[in-house]
């Protein structure tokens, strides 16, 4: 309500512009955030101020700059040199310079290409499908998201054998690349996203913690799985894979082919 409603009439209040932007970054722990930034903290010029915020799975950093009344141009030119230094040394974890949502940058990526996408989620319990049908569009690129929790449902939905989640287990990657593989044969997207994990608090073991999760990015060029170990709450788990299978999204539409694993 405050940022909404009250900070814009208080702006209108002011003498001297205030410039505002919000980056945004996934993939990165908050020390390893500061300890990056650090060179850059002795470089901001006066009139600029930059707070950095953290969450579970994602963080923010905060810029505001101000000037005297007619100086406009002066205040975004500071402003532009820090988001400049910002990006030279946080660049590879930074999914927005304007404080977008990961999906909605996602969501654009894939209209902007014209590619669509369906999920299969078991751990995640459909909150990817939930964050990317958020933004507004999202019927011009999104299929549909499988919730397949029991590994019935993994063979019955996405044709998983059952030989290789008796082997394998459903928490692995043979299983996630298998659920990828599926979801895109079934749905016909051009891209088939899945998660297959252990959100807890309970059902680890030694071999497979509380926490580890696996996702498989399927498209006409193969299959990509990333193993994952995420700390935190059930609900802190559950958005850490979400955000972390749609930054694998993210990625694979702005950087060239790799190789599958």
């Amino acid at each position: 309500m405050f940022e909404r409603y009250v900070l814009p009439r208080l702006d209108g209040l002011r003498r001297s512009p205030v410039l505002r932007r919000t980056i945004r970054l996934t993939g990165l722990g908050e020390s390893a955030m500061e300890s990056l930034l650090r060179p850059v903290y002795g470089t901001v010029p006066p009139g600029v101020s930059v707070t950095t915020l953290a969450s579970p799975g994602e963080l923010s950093i905060r810029l505001s700059s101000s000037g005297p009344p007619g100086r406009r141009e002066k205040a975004e030119a500071r402003l532009d040199g820090v988001v400049g230094a910002i990006e030279r040394v946080l660049g590879p974890y930074i999914y927005s310079l304007e404080g977008e949502s990961l999906e909605a940058v996602v969501g654009a990526l894939l209209k902007e290409k014209g590619l669509t996408i369906a999920c299969a989620e078991s751990c995640t319990g459909g909150l990817i499908g939930h964050r990317l049908t958020d933004v507004a569009g999202s019927s011009a690129y999104f299929l549909e998201s499988a919730v397949v929790y029991s590994n019935e449902a993994k063979t019955k939905r996405l044709g998983v054998p059952k030989a290789l989640l008796m082997k394998h287990g459903a928490v692995s990657a043979a299983a996630a690349r298998a659920m990828a593989a599926g979801i895109r044969a079934t749905s016909g997207a051009d891209i088939g996203l899945s998660v297959t994990g252990i959100a807890g608090p309970s059902g680890g073991s030694p071999g497979k913690p509380v926490g580890l999760v696996y996702i498989a990015l399927a498209r006409s060029r193969g299959v990509s799985v990333v193993r994952s170990l995420f700390f935190g709450r059930r609900e802190d788990v559950k958005f850490q894979s979400a955000q972390r299978a749609l930054d694998l999204v993210r990625k694979s539409l702005t950087k060239p082919p790799r190789k599958p694993l």
